[in-house]
């Protein structure tokens, strides 16, 4: 299969499953709320694996720990 044919076939799916939705308006809605779903949870996770599991934004958090303003830190009891 030449590149050019490869291309060929990508546009005829994609312009069938254009004139898919177009003609059948109701499934538009469910299509939607599936993709802002998926696209939420995603979300969620890239937010969850940065928090948990990468290390640079642990060094973060540490550093942002440590420069807080709690009067204990600046003020030390006597």
């Amino acid at each position: 299969m030449t590149r050019e044919q490869a291309s060929r076939f990508l546009k005829d799916c994609a312009s069938a499953l254009g004139r898919c939705v177009l003609e059948d308006t109701e499934v538009l809605v469910p299509v939607i709320l599936v993709l802002a779903v998926s696209a939420f949870l995603w979300i969620i996770g890239v937010v969850v694996y940065d928090l948990m599991f990468d290390a640079q934004a642990t060094n973060v958090a540490v550093t942002l720990d440590s420069l807080s303003i709690n009067p204990d830190k600046w003020f030390p009891s006597l």
